[in-house]
């Protein structure tokens, strides 16, 4: 327990502290006064859209969670995600997402059945976000190492096509977490049954999951079109750059990624001939927004499920620390 503590704390001060650091690059004054001036309109946009790409995400786990003949609402769906989602937000390394495992259990769903769900639903984001980090390399990194990419590409495909057996990937991760494993009841025969029999409901995944991806770099577009709607910049540099700081932000090193992925976002839009202030302001304003989103569905659990339910069903998930 006081491990998990102190990596906690640790985690906490790594994102002040990179905060800071960006704070004493770029300054406060000019990004605050930018903010002043920022377009309530658009602002509407940003909002409705957020709404839409999480409503988007509920639906992707419904679409899975059809497949198992568990007919879950869509707006009970949709209130599972975003609280997931918004402990997501407050926990390192993403690790607040898996909460939504014990909500299905009020569905009937074992741990593995909507393990293999969740898992499932991630590795089609996670295929997305590298196929666009690819494209960032060839933009950001100069001609000459475009070749070692390739080959490091290649050969990153080569692998994952040899381990992509789902039995061999149960074999490893049943020597890799012993009996814990067994909690996972169900979890290979949902594989199975998804591999087999679920390809249009993976298909149906994956094009909402690219929906999710341009409609997220879009938010993030108009962000920047807010605080100053003259900017010149490309909408797959807005992709590419928030696909890396999403596969960066998912190191459990920080607390959700919170420092990392400004500093690399400032970083990456300087090279493109954005001003760090600018960019900084965009990124603040949209910590804003998540910092709102992640307050109001966390406070609409607790107001929706009532203070005992929500006390016990948190203090579950922050016992339980994935391996």
């Amino acid at each position: 327990m006081i491990k998990k503590k102190i990596g906690l704390i640790l985690k906490i001060a790594i994102s002040a502290l990179l905060l800071f650091i960006l704070f004493s690059e770029v300054g406060i004054n000019e990004p605050l006064s930018l903010l002043k001036n920022v377009d309530l309109g658009i602002l509407l946009i940003i909002f409705i859209l957020s709404i839409i790409v999480l409503f988007i995400g509920s639906l992707n786990i419904k679409i899975l969670a059809n497949k198992l003949n568990k007919q879950i609402g869509i707006w009970r769906m949709f209130n599972y995600y975003t609280t997931s989602h918004s402990i997501g937000n407050l926990l390192p390394g993403k690790f607040g997402d898996l909460s939504i495992l014990y909500f299905f259990k009020k569905d009937g769903l074992k741990i593995g059945e909507s393990g293999a769900m969740y898992f499932i639903d991630k590795a089609i984001s996670l295929a997305l976000l590298l196929l666009a980090s690819l494209i960032g390399m060839f933009i950001f990194i100069e001609p000459l190492g475009r070749g070692t990419i390739i080959f490091l590409f290649a050969l990153f495909l080569i692998l994952l096509i040899f381990l992509l057996g789902y039995r061999k990937i149960f074999i490893f991760a049943k020597r890799i977490l012993g009996n814990y494993l067994q909690k996972f009841e169900g979890f290979q025969s949902t594989i199975e049954l998804y591999l087999r029999h679920g390809k249009k409901e993976i298909f149906y995944n994956f094009v909402l999951t690219l929906v999710r991806l341009l409609l997220s770099a879009l938010v993030i577009l108009l962000a920047f079109k807010s605080i100053d709607p003259d900017i010149q910049i490309r909408f797959i540099h807005v992709i590419t750059i928030y696909a890396l700081t999403a596969i960066i932000s998912l190191l459990p090193i920080s607390l959700s990624g919170l420092g990392i992925r400004e500093s690399i976002a400032v970083l990456l839009y300087s090279y493109l001939g954005i001003s760090p202030q600018l960019s900084f302001s965009a990124y603040l304003l949209l910590l804003i927004f998540k910092v709102v989103f992640t307050a109001l569905f966390i406070l609409k659990y607790f107001i929706f499920a009532g203070h005992a339910k929500a006390d016990s069903s948190f203090d579950l998930l922050t016992k339980h620390n994935p391996p």
